[in-house]
């Protein structure tokens, strides 16, 4: 099950480093130091930051809460975007076609992560 973790957040790159990028920037935000930035490994940390603890319960509320609020919130953007121009519209040329499948993907990996 571990590996399978691992396979589909590599498969969702962008959306665990987005989701990565927005916990860096919460921890600099609340003060708490960040250890261990890198953020494609293959351990169960792939997409995060190692930090240390929060020493408050708002400040670790707002490191597990933001994050996630700020990717779904994109992502709802995007998929509304990307769904809206792939079946609303006609279709014109292949090029909007990939760049709306791109969007999808991207969308859907930022929910997932």
């Amino acid at each position: 099950m571990d590996k399978l973790y691992v396979i589909a957040k590599y498969l969702t790159f962008p959306g665990a480093m987005v989701r990565g990028f927005w916990e860096h920037i919460v921890c600099r935000i609340c003060g708490i130091p960040v250890e261990d930035n890198r953020l494609l490994r293959s351990d169960e940390l792939i997409g995060h930051v190692e930090h240390e603890l929060a020493p408050t319960s708002r400040k670790a509320f707002a490191v597990c809460f933001v994050p996630a609020f700020l990717n779904g919130l994109i992502a709802l953007i995007l998929t509304i975007s990307a769904f809206t121009s792939l079946f609303a519209f006609a279709m014109s040329s292949i090029v909007e076609t990939v760049t709306d499948v791109l969007g999808v993907w991207f969308a859907f990996s930022l929910f997932e992560n």
